[in-house]
């Protein structure tokens, strides 16, 4: 049970830094549009 939770913290780690590297190119292009 315990490794189930460990691998289960892991994989939303990655979700949530899949996540935020999206944002991070949405942000990017819009920049770009704007100049």
């Amino acid at each position: 049970e315990q490794q189930q939770q460990q691998e289960q913290q892991q994989q939303q780690e990655q979700q949530q830094q899949q996540q935020q590297q999206e944002q991070q190119e949405q942000e990017q292009q819009q920049e770009q549009e704007q100049q």
